[in-house]
């Protein structure tokens, strides 16, 4: 145990001298303060090991974090490029609109002059335009050939006209 004293120290120094004695404790000493080196360096693995482990955790953490903002920003864009892409279509659409309410307000113009200044006047109110104008649309063709067979030139100008009118409001928003 690194004593001079005791049984067993008193046996060795007996029977192998006081020199053998002195290299016993100065070994048994040696070994104590290797094995509580030992134990330190022990200690201090694990408590790198427990900080190696924490930095992983928030690296971990961090990568997930990461990964989830890539996903929401691509998402994010995805649905902004199918906004986009809805948009440009209903604006093709609302253009086009445009144009045909357009022609059809040019034919009806010519129509009008050729009729008689005396014809049948439209006193509709313009929501009843619009309500016949939406009437006609969902026909094959627009309802261009119902609404002259129905309508004077004159209602045809009128629904044609609030046409006209919801397609550049349509057209400016």
């Amino acid at each position: 145990d690194g004593k001079k004293s005791g049984p067993l120290a008193a046996q060795l120094k007996k029977n192998e001298g006081e020199s053998m004695l002195n290299a016993w404790i100065v070994a048994i000493k040696a070994l104590k303060s290797n094995a509580q080196l030992a134990r330190d360096a022990s200690k201090q693995v694990k408590g790198g090991n427990s900080q190696l482990y924490n930095i992983l955790l928030l690296a971990d953490k961090e990568l997930k974090a990461l990964k989830d903002g890539d996903e929401f920003r691509w998402k994010y864009l995805n649905d902004a490029a199918k906004g986009e892409t809805k948009a440009k279509l209903k604006h093709s659409q609302l253009l086009v609109d445009l144009e045909k309410a357009k022609a059809r307000l040019s034919t009806l113009e010519d129509d009008n002059a050729a009729e008689s200044v005396n014809g049948p006047k439209n006193n509709a109110a313009p929501s009843m335009n619009k309500a016949m104008g939406k009437m006609f649309s969902i026909l094959p063709g627009g309802g261009e050939h119902v609404m002259n067979q129905m309508l004077t030139p004159q209602q045809r100008q009128a629904v044609v006209m609030e046409q006209l009118k919801e397609a550049e409001t349509k057209e400016a928003k």
